[in-house]
């Protein structure tokens, strides 16, 4: 088993993946660094959101993939291991906290 991700580690990876999957407009260096401290996850779970982000423009018919869509694809993760985003985390990473 491969050792969890430290916070700038986990950083760089959403960074990467926001860049690689169509959200560049959202790898902003403040945003990755909120998604990388608002909650552990491995590597494979950060892609993962962010793939689930990534269709959330094709279901809704336009438009780019939005902080909101990577939050969904967050919630998403946690759910498969039966954690959840607290209203605190969630507004820590979109930044209203």
């Amino acid at each position: 088993e491969f050792p969890a991700p430290d916070r700038p580690e986990r950083e760089r990876i959403w960074h990467t993946h926001l860049v690689n999957l169509g959200g560049a407009h959202l790898a902003e260096a403040a945003f990755a660094a909120r998604l990388a401290g608002g909650v552990e996850l491995s590597p494979a779970q950060i892609k993962n959101a962010v793939i689930t982000a990534a269709y959330a423009p094709l279901a809704r018919g336009a438009g780019p993939m939005t902080a909101e869509d990577i939050l969904s694809g967050l919630d998403r993760e946690l759910a498969k291991d039966g954690r959840a985003l607290g209203v605190s985390q969630r507004r820590r990473i979109n930044g209203d906290a």
